[in-house]
């Protein structure tokens, strides 16, 4: 199987996002994979708690991302809203750490940012590619 350009993108994509790195208060921190296997365990004892917001839209963006790198024909739709909710909480996560000062949540952060202009850019190429 050859893996394409925005196949790359895509695992760049899970993989920069699963090393999502957060500081809260004092000796609080956590990656996002971390947090992931929190909010599981926590959600399988209450469901209720995976519906808010900055919870339930970046799981969906990333179980969405995790089926487009599997599926065979690429979903523009598909990707947009699952790169959407994932930088939902990166993004967030970014600007708290460049308002904070906090190098550590920058530079964990920004390879996300940079994986995600690039398949906004891989995508716009891809529309603006006449058809053969």
């Amino acid at each position: 199987m050859l893996i394409t350009k925005t196949k790359w993108i895509h695992l760049g994509l899970v993989a920069s996002f699963l090393i999502g790195y957060m500081e809260w208060g004092k000796d609080q921190k956590m990656f996002i994979f971390q947090a992931f296997a929190d909010i599981i365990e926590k959600g399988l004892a209450d469901p209720i708690t995976l519906l808010h917001p900055f919870i339930l839209f970046p799981l969906l963006g990333f179980a969405g991302i995790l089926y487009a790198l599997f599926k065979s024909k690429q979903s523009r739709t598909l990707t947009l809203l699952s790169i959407g909710g994932m930088a939902l909480i990166m993004l967030f996560i970014f600007f708290i750490g460049v308002f904070m000062g906090n190098v550590k949540m920058i530079l964990y952060n920004l390879p996300f940012m940079v994986f995600m202009v690039l398949e906004v850019l891989a995508l716009r190429a891809s529309r603006n590619k006449p058809s053969a």
